[in-house]
């Protein structure tokens, strides 16, 4: 069927299309233009349209110190390309509403919470009460606003607490410069950057839209206060190698557990390890685990725990071993994220959630290890379907990674079609939140 922000934005009169072909390509029919015949005429909001509260992807947000700041939570490119063209604001400001609805769990966890709407829509009564205390909010095309209306509208949201921002240096009282780093090469980005310094200095700005992880981390060097992009790609193929020593050491570990090791031995082998077995009491008493009294040994927390919560707690010191990088704790919390949410989604494909918690977790390693997939995960005696999976990007498993790509990237109409899998967009929309409280949660755990 069509997916729901299609029809949102318009093509509601379209018949479905149910071949194969059109199956594939939801991205390229989202980027179409639109039908020359039909001008500037109202666009249609049907009934299947999620409620206001629905959950929008979130694309973390990376700060200085290379841990997760926030999210953008973006609207489709087509909507603000809409705007531009003069389309009816109402229709669009039922969509604004949502984006804006989806700002406000991240902002009431202490995060911020970006986005970019039209000028025009925040202008809009509705739309400009549901702006959340402490949202970055974006304002597109207000250059094009008459001078007065466009710093009475800057100051309706920053009375709201709003921090507003624009895409282009200018004299109006923004807050902050936003950069696209899809529309502007590396150079563009420098002069934009270096102007709004010259002409507002000491505001800040904020980039997304990176192609891969090593320029988002080179953006945060340079200045910028927030950066968002491609966190599960690197500038240059990772070389051959091998995991370091404490990387192997857990490896050891979780082998041995899968092959049916004793847990007294396995006990043993982690009081060798004083990091280790500091890091097992502290999760063995924490909330997270929910063991209803304290746990003051290594061999009593092994045992209280159990193999299959042992396993996923070696699983995630795994995937927190890796800090080679700046942004490391950016990725190991993305990785929580994905690990919960493929657990979330097992009953939709039949295979243990221990199994795609695994999946999920080291989606993420090879980037965290600065190594290719395949040497990453060879000291790890996985099943064949992971491996699969993860070095082959093939088999039963796979969509579940293109699905969580096609999330961080703010593809929702290839991420409709995948969900189907799983039960449906907007099933998936909502794990995927739940999924990115709990790995707050547990980031905040490894990080203390």
């Amino acid at each position: 069927m069509l997916n729901w922000l299609s029809r949102l934005l318009g093509r509601g009169d379209a018949a479905p299309s149910t071949t194969p072909a059109a199956r594939a390509a939801p991205a390229q029919a989202a980027g179409a233009p639109a039908d020359p015949s039909s001008g500037k005429a109202a666009l249609r909001i049907e009934s299947s349209v999620p409620p206001a509260n629905t959950p929008c992807p979130r694309i973390p947000l990376l700060d200085r110190s290379g841990q997760i700041a926030g999210f953008e939570v973006l609207p489709p490119d087509v909507m603000l390309r809409r705007a531009r063209e003069g389309a009816n604001v109402a229709t669009l400001a039922a969509y604004a509403t949502m984006v804006l609805a989806s700002l406000k769990p991240i902002r009431a966890a202490g995060r911020a919470g970006l986005t970019m709407l039209p000028w025009q829509l925040l202008e809009r009564p509705a739309v400009l009460q549901t702006v959340p205390a402490g949202a970055s909010i974006v304002l597109d095309g207000i250059s094009a606003a008459p001078a007065e209306q466009a710093r009475e509208l800057i100051g309706k949201l920053q009375a709201q607490h709003a921090v507003v921002g624009a895409t282009e240096s200018t004299d109006l009282p923004v807050q902050f410069l936003f950069v696209d780093g899809r529309l502007r090469s590396a150079e563009e980005r420098q002069v934009l950057v270096q102007s709004h310094r010259s002409a507002r200095p000491g505001v800040p700005w904020v980039i997304v839209n990176l192609p891969n992880v090593d320029a988002i981390e080179a953006a945060l060097r340079e200045g910028a206060e927030l950066a968002a992009g491609r966190l599960d790609r690197t500038a240059v193929a990772p070389e051959k190698g091998a995991p370091g020593p404490q990387v192997a050491k857990l490896c050891r570990l979780i082998n041995q557990l899968v092959s049916g090791a004793d847990t007294a031995a396995l006990a043993t082998e982690l009081r060798s390890d004083v990091a280790l077995s500091y890091q097992l009491l502290r999760h063995a008493n924490s909330p997270l685990l929910g063991v209803a009294r304290a746990v003051d040994s290594v061999d009593q927390a092994v045992l209280l725990m159990g193999r299959d919560a042992l396993y996923r707690w070696l699983t995630v010191m795994l995937v927190s071993a890796g800090e080679r990088r700046a942004s490391s704790r950016a990725l190991q919390e993305i990785a929580l994220a994905r690990a919960r949410l493929f657990e979330l989604l097992a009953p939709r494909v039949n295979v243990p959630p221990q199994s795609l918690f695994t999946l999920g977790l080291l989606s993420m390693i090879d980037v965290l290890l600065q190594l290719p997939m395949a040497d990453a995960i060879a000291p790890l005696s996985l099943a064949d379907n992971l491996q699969t999976a993860l070095v082959r990007r093939a088999g039963l498993l796979a969509p579940l990674l293109s699905l969580a790509e096609q999330l961080e990237r703010r593809q929702l109409p290839d991420a409709e079609v995948t969900a189907g899998l799983y039960g449906g967009i907007e099933a998936v929309l909502a794990a995927s939140e739940e999924a990115w409280v709990w790995a707050a949660q547990a980031a905040a755990e490894l990080r203390a």
